[in-house]
């Protein structure tokens, strides 16, 4: 009855107060008699480093000797060499860590007091620690431990987290190491590490993300967001029976968020970055997976008549073998994923540039990419080549080489610059990738916010090299067709969208052609004088057929909706009326010009043809 707890469960001399600069002392003392975690120990650990928090946080608000005395000890250290160890229940004591410094980095108010805690630089020591990320428990405090340090950041902190004499910033490399988790949340949280260090003002930080982690983090994020598509669309294909209608729903979630992510990424309008991003974007997702997508395959033994005539010829086609390999996404979902990103991005040079190449381009933008409309809006751009490809590398091993010649440079740096402030912080690749850049921008071709026009003559087509083959009329027939698809209009991609708006059998197609006409009619970075090929009564006499063809299948939706046994929903009806409302109705509005009698008739035969099927529905 006599025995105290005090005296042999190891609560000797604890103080009675335990928010208090006394309990802090005696907690430390806890921590020096129990420097090695065992199976013994660890709940003691578990509870002393749960208690230092919270006198942490109350010395915040109410006593700085608190924080004098955990920064006098240097308490943080001991938490690092816990974390070090692999004896037995350091893993259990690890995630108690990582929890107790999120609490602590989380609730802490006082800026001096955020400055002691990041001064001695442990916590970057703490950061690039080796985790067990095996374990489901470590993984998540750890990214929300990053999380949060992440929120503390401005231009004061970040000079904590990023080294500019050795070209370092851990808390920024590591997070990104994580992009492609399988867990949704840890995936979450490092877009959110990622946007909140981008909104930093720093020119030197920004400088190092451009330099150093742009280019593979950006390939590696557009190769991981391809194969999410690829996935979505294998989902489309195998759904016959609506069977996985939930798995699709979430497919679809899941790219809509990255979506918002890149659009975030672009709203911070940070010129480097975002020209990074546009080009991978760009030419290694939506030219070589999304618009490509948009037109059917050519049969294989055509595709290889077509390449023997080029050669014959000496000459590049648009089409050769090696597209027959690319991967490609159902027409439906092609034509989905590009509303998506008119109704998501409005980023002016990404916008217009895709926009240009769905109304304007043919095939040779599968050899060529949109180099030209970049340039109007890129000053100094880097050419990424064109291709759904994977990375050479993946991003931790382009991180691991980054960081080992950043230090190899920061070291020769403090060398040179002992006792000196001169430009240390300049990064290596800098002239290498200045004279990059002036390569770039030195093949502008323009500078204003129109389509580039090239003054040099045009090299002969294929049509004008194949009419100079000997072969039959029919061969030439087929091989311009194999090429072209279309070769009244050499625009496939445009051409590929009107046609789909074809309601005869059913609207499948044509629902999802109007949802990108009307997002590509209705996104503000998109310019407005490029959709007078396809919107605009006022357009040039060349391009007034489009102008025909889009209002007539319009109609066409609109004359079928009214019928009585008709295939199309509502939703389409009421989009194609949309559609006519901005044409047809500008031509109204506008003095100098009048809607044809014809378009009036037939709108006013498919109202009277809907007021008589309504009818039947009343008494």
């Amino acid at each position: 009855m006599f025995r105290s707890r005090s005296w042999f469960g190891g609560g000797w001399n604890r103080p009675k107060n335990r928010l208090s600069l006394d309990h802090l002392k005696y907690l430390y003392s806890v921590l020096e008699r129990n420097t090695t975690v065992s199976e013994s120990n660890r709940g003691l650990l578990v509870e002393s480093l749960r208690s230092i928090a919270e006198i942490l946080i109350w010395g915040d608000q109410n006593d700085s000797s608190v924080f004098d005395f955990f920064l006098e000890k240097n308490m943080l250290s001991y938490f690092l060499h816990i974390m070090r160890q692999k004896s037995g229940g350091s893993s259990f004591v690890c995630v108690q860590l990582l929890q107790t410094l999120n609490i602590l980095f989380e609730n802490i108010r006082n800026e001096t007091s955020l400055y002691y805690l990041l001064s001695n630089n442990l916590v970057n020591s703490i950061i690039v620690h080796k985790f067990d990320f095996s374990d489901e428990d470590v993984m998540g405090y750890y990214i929300l431990f990053l999380k949060t340090l992440s929120l503390k950041l401005n231009t004061h902190t970040i000079h904590f987290f990023y080294n500019e004499h050795t070209n370092d910033f851990p808390l920024y490399t590591e997070a990104i190491k994580f992009f492609n988790h399988p867990e949704s949340m840890v995936r979450i949280a490092v877009r959110t590490i990622t946007l909140n260090v981008y909104r930093v003002q720093n020119p030197n930080m920004l400088q190092f993300i451009r330099d150093k982690t742009a280019a593979p983090y950006f390939s590696n994020l557009v190769w991981f967001i391809g194969k999410h598509i690829l996935e979505l669309d294998n989902c489309v294909r195998n759904d016959i029976d609506h069977q996985s209608q939930h798995r699709l729903a979430n497919l679809v979630a899941e790219h809509l968020d990255h979506l918002h992510y890149l659009n975030d990424i672009l709203c911070l309008d940070i010129p480097d970055l975002n020209a990074v991003l546009t080009e991978h974007l760009l030419h290694k997702l939506f030219v070589p997976l999304y618009i490509f997508s948009l037109t059917p395959s050519p049969p294989m033994s055509m595709a290889e008549v077509t390449c023997n005539l080029a050669a014959v010829l000496n000459k590049v086609v648009d089409i050769d073998i090696k597209e027959m390999n690319n991967p490609r996404v159902a027409s439906v979902v092609a034509l989905f994923l590009l509303s998506l990103v008119f109704l998501v991005i409005t980023h002016r040079p990404l916008i217009n540039a895709l926009t240009w190449v769905i109304l304007n381009a043919d095939h040779t933008v599968f050899k060529e990419g949109a180099a030209q409309v970049l340039n109007a809006y890129i000053d100094n751009r880097e050419v990424v080549a064109l291709g759904f490809v994977q990375p050479m590398e993946s991003l931790e091993e382009a991180l691991e080489s980054t960081v080992a010649s950043s230090a190899t440079y920061g070291v020769e740096q403090l060398h040179l610059t002992d006792g000196a402030s001169g430009n240390s912080n300049k990064s290596p690749n800098s002239s290498s990738s200045s004279s990059g850049k002036s390569h770039a921008s030195s093949t502008s071709t323009s500078t204003n916010n129109e389509a580039p026009i090239s003054n040099s003559p045009s090299p002969p087509t294929l049509s004008e090299e194949i009419e100079k083959v000997n072969i039959t009329d029919e061969e030439k027939e087929k091989l311009l067709l194999n090429a072209y698809r279309t070769p009244e209009t050499n625009r496939p991609f445009l051409d590929m969208v009107l046609s789909s708006l074809d309601c005869t059998e059913n609207d499948f197609l044509a629902l999802l052609s109007l949802c990108l006409l009307y997002a590509l009619a209705n996104n503000k970075g998109v310019n407005s004088e490029w959709l007078e090929i396809v919107l605009h009564r006022s357009s040039p006499t060349n391009r007034t057929q489009y102008n025909v063809i889009l209002i007539e299948k319009l109609l066409q939706i609109v004359n079928i909706s009214s019928q009585p046994s008709c295939r199309i929903r509502l939703v389409t009806t009421e989009l194609a009326l949309k559609l006519l409302g901005q044409i047809i109705g500008s031509g109204v509005e506008d003095s100098n010009t009048s809607v044809p009698e014809e378009y009036l008739a037939s709108l006013n035969q498919s109202r009277n043809q809907a007021m008589n099927v309504l009818k039947n529905f009343y008494k």
